[in-house]
């Protein structure tokens, strides 16, 4: 049984799984909204009060973790964490107080596993030689991998554009403006434009959308009370209608948004940016619809192992 963690811009997340036969078997899977990454663009370094928030979802999981018969752990951190100038200072934080090593991933790195934890979920429908674009946002960036469903990765990009990020940079009231999605969306399209390759054969790719964005984006899509892996992973959503969703959610109150069925409390405030996001790619790669599966860093991380041992 393997456990493994992610210290996120937004959340930290714990997933427990055996892996039989290359499959996994997800035994327990946990989430805190801790927003770690609160102000880290503007102040350059991880607040006081988010780490604290954020030992003590860890604290949590150890309890859980040593509960069960667990043979391996890994905890990992990504954009947050590489990207404070504490970052030292927080593992050693870590170290002390719940005795686990954090593994910080580079953007690269990240956005490989993202994809090999996609490709596990999505790849047996799409046939082994599908083009396909796996794309990760997160709260403090976003990572697109192109590749092949048999698992190939011709090309990793890691994207300073995250709902937490843009949130602070963009947003200032809720509803959000007209002027302020305005603005939101064309920084989002120009800095896809400036880093992002434009694949003239993307169109015949498929495009799959992982992390807390997508998945909330879908469980809103499907009306889910009680959130499902399962029902969420390999869902179809087109542009019109994820379009839509971001309008009306951006023209509601932080206290109506709340109310939303399928929203996960702790991303009402940033819902709004991590779908102007998922629009941008989708207008970038021309992609009429994309697929969404509960499927990223942390099965890829437990993928990854595997293969190592």
């Amino acid at each position: 049984m393997h456990a493994v963690m992610d210290i996120g811009t937004n959340s930290v997340r714990l997933l427990v799984a055996n892996l039989q036969e290359k499959q996994l078997i997800p035994v327990r899977h946990e989430l805190r909204i801790t927003r770690l990454g609160q102000d880290v663009d503007r102040q350059g370094c991880l607040a006081e009060a988010a780490m604290e928030r954020t030992l003590q979802a860890l604290e949590e999981y150890r309890e859980i973790v040593s509960s069960l018969p667990v043979s391996t752990v890994q905890l990992t951190a990504t954009s947050a964490v590489r990207d404070s100038a504490n970052r030292d200072e927080f593992a050693d934080q870590i170290r002390r107080r719940v005795g686990w090593e954090v593994r910080i991933l580079g953007g690269d790195e990240e956005a490989q596993l993202s994809f090999l934890g996609a490709v596990d979920a999505a790849g047996s429908s799409l046939g082994g030689s599908t083009k396909i674009i796996v794309t990760d946002i997160g709260g403090g960036s976003s990572e697109v991998v192109v590749g092949i469903s048999d698992g190939t990765v011709l090309a990793a990009y890691s994207l300073q554009l995250g709902s937490v990020r843009m949130t602070e940079k963009w947003i200032t009231s809720h509803p959000v403006p007209d002027d302020e999605v305005a603005r939101l969306q064309l920084s989002v399209r120009t800095q896809l434009a400036d880093e992002l390759p434009s694949y003239e054969e993307a169109g015949a790719a498929v495009l799959v959308a992982v992390g807390g964005t997508a998945t909330t984006m879908a469980a809103v899509a499907l009306g889910l009370a009680a959130y499902d892996a399962l029902s969420v992973t390999r869902t179809i959503h087109t542009k019109e209608t994820i379009a839509d969703m971001r309008e009306r959610l951006r023209r509601m109150t932080l206290a109506d948004r709340s109310k939303v069925i399928g929203l996960v409390p702790g991303r009402e405030d940033v819902i709004v940016a991590g779908l102007s996001i998922l629009l941008g790619l989708m207008e970038h790669f021309r992609a009429g619809s994309v697929m969404v599966v509960d499927s990223d860093l942390l099965q890829g991380l437990i993928l990854q192992s595997a293969v190592v041992d």
